[in-house]
Formats: C-alpha cells, structure tokens, sequence
C-alpha cells in the first residue's frame, strides 16, 4: 500500500479510530495569556500504545499544551477527555485516580547544549 492510497482511504474516513480508544481527546483547546492566544482551537487524540513527541521552535504552544492537559494552566474553551472521562466532570475521588495514572517528564534545560 502507498503513501497515496492511505492518504485517500484516511479522506474516505478509512482506519479510523473512534473516541472511546483514545487515551487522550483534545477538543477545540484554546489557551491565552492577556490578549496573547497560544493554541486556538486545537484537536487530538492520541491513542493506546501509540508515541508521540511535540516538536517546534521555542514559544510555539508545545508546554502550553501539556500543562494544560495537566491542569496547571486554565483554558479559555474546549475539552480534554482522558481516558476516555471528561477531566472536568469527574469527582475529586475520580480525578485523583486518573492522575495517578498520568506521568509526565518535563525537560529541564535545552535538549541540545549551545
């Protein structure tokens, strides 16, 4: 199969995944500081046993994101679901149990010495 024929079956709506797999649902975030929007309407799932890595120059929302995922930045809109439970609508009791099962490494310093 070619890089081609996968790109029209993925625009027939070929292979795919439904919201129930993903282990994280990003719908419509949009994140801000002031008058300064970061993410505007930002979508994505990312689904089990899948690797994925966010790369892009500095100031480009990568941190933004995760932290947002992670409750340490409020959002001006949107959803996160987290295996599959809206983060927002879930009990403390629950909450509390979806973030134990959450980890995160955040990069201290640059990745590539100057």
């Amino acid at each position: 199969m070619s890089a081609d024929d996968i790109a029209e079956g993925q625009q027939r709506g070929e292979g795919r995944r439904t919201d129930a797999e993903a282990v994280l649902s990003v719908r419509d975030l949009t994140v801000g500081f002031g008058s300064n929007i970061v993410l505007e309407k930002l979508n994505l799932d990312i689904y089990r046993g899948e690797i994925l890595g966010f790369v892009g120059a500095s100031g480009t929302g990568k941190s933004v994101l995760m932290r947002t995922v992670l409750r340490l930045l409020p959002r001006r809109a949107g959803s996160i679901k987290i295996l599959g439970a809206e983060y927002d609508a879930v009990s403390e009791e629950e909450r509390v149990e979806l973030d134990m099962r959450l980890g995160v490494l955040f990069q201290h310093g640059a990745l590539f010495p100057r």
